[in-house]
């Protein structure tokens, strides 16, 4: 197809659309069936179109607006999922421009999506890397994006065997020292109590000297409850997946 330069006369409109209007002469100089019109500025999705469909009824003088739409608001919405069992899986997604060569890293988790913003059209390609499974190489071809567009993106992985997914912990090792406010030394008749808010269960423990050594299981709220004859009594919640997201395995009380 060849493809002829048609000089166009630029206005804008509204901040979220760029007006393009061309004059079109059916007797210009190489006029031809095959014309294709283009369209181009920064900051908005590229237009580009055979003149028969553009401008299907064309006179001896025809007048062709195109809008060009802004493309603040394309992205990318990137997730990763197992092949075998269909469940999301973390993932780290290396995106790069095939124009400009530029690599944005973004890393997502199993509970939510990502979004990655398109700033100009373009192919994009995207690697895929998550613990346990095969890297995975895609291309994304964004170059005909229209504005407000998402494009769902959704990789799926293949285990590795050689290097097996790592299984996260569901419980860890917290420790609680009860002793006397003033002293700091152990309370001998000291009554202490770990329950599940939930289930009200009690967790089993064994008190040495001020120490309480229990694993309790994240996503879980527990009641601690501390007493003893002559002292105030005291409790406490503890939300095991919160405290340890602060790395708060180690908790004093004092009576």
């Amino acid at each position: 197809m060849a493809r002829q330069p048609v000089a166009p006369n630029p206005r804008r409109a509204a901040p979220s659309a760029m007006l393009a209007r061309w004059h079109v002469n059916k007797a210009v100089q190489g006029w031809s069936q095959d014309m294709v019109i283009e369209a181009e500025a920064a900051g908005f999705m590229s237009y580009q179109q055979p003149l028969e469909k553009a401008l299907p009824i064309l006179g001896e003088n025809s007048e062709l607006t195109i809008k060009l739409a802004k493309i603040g608001d394309t992205f990318i919405q990137l997730s990763a999922i197992d092949a075998a069992t269909g469940q999301r899986v973390a993932a780290t997604f290396k995106i790069t421009a095939s124009q400009t060569e530029q690599t944005t890293e973004i890393k997502g988790t199993a509970a939510t999506a990502l979004k990655h913003k398109i700033s100009e059209p373009d192919i994009y390609h995207i690697e895929t890397i998550a613990s346990g499974y095969m890297p995975l190489k895609q291309d994304v071809d964004a170059e005909e994006m229209s504005v407000g567009q998402v494009f769902n993106f959704e990789a799926k992985l293949t285990a590795n065997p050689s290097k097996p997914v790592a299984v996260a912990p569901t419980s860890h090792l917290f420790t609680f020292k009860i002793f006397d406010a003033q002293t700091r030394r152990a309370i001998p008749s000291l009554k202490f109590k770990i329950s599940n808010q939930d289930t009200r269960k009690a967790v089993p423990i064994k008190i040495k000297s001020t120490d309480v050594n229990v694993d309790l299981q994240f996503g879980q709220t527990y009641l601690i409850e501390a007493d003893a004859v002559g002292y105030e009594s005291t409790s406490l919640r503890v939300e095991t997946s919160e405290w340890a997201k602060r790395g708060e395995y180690l908790t004093n009380i004092s009576l």
